[in-house]
């Protein structure tokens, strides 16, 4: 034996190609990634709701102030639902 180095790195070469592994690739696999979008809301959706103030105290004005912003109640509702239909919510 000359040089038992070259010997060695020969058996070593002969034993690492003994057995390849078996190199399976697997099939890309499809990804389904949920987008959130953002959806602009017009201006007259997210105008400030009105609020009244008694002009003078009297039963007719307590009365005529509450109708007032019962309707002013109603129409904000009105709008908010708008505004969820708009990002596909619907709900009551």
């Amino acid at each position: 034996m000359r040089n038992p180095a070259a010997v060695i790195a020969m058996a070593l070469l002969v034993v690492a190609c003994g057995k390849a592994p078996n190199l399976r690739v697997d099939p890309p696999k499809v990804v389904q990634v949920e987008v959130t979008r953002y959806v602009p809301v017009p201006d007259a959706l997210t105008e400030p709701c009105t609020v009244y103030a008694p002009a003078e105290q009297t039963y007719a004005e307590a009365k005529r102030l509450a109708l007032l912003r019962l309707e002013s109640l109603i129409q904000c509702n009105k709008d908010k639902a708008k505004i969820r239909e708009l990002g596909g919510e619907v709900k009551p």
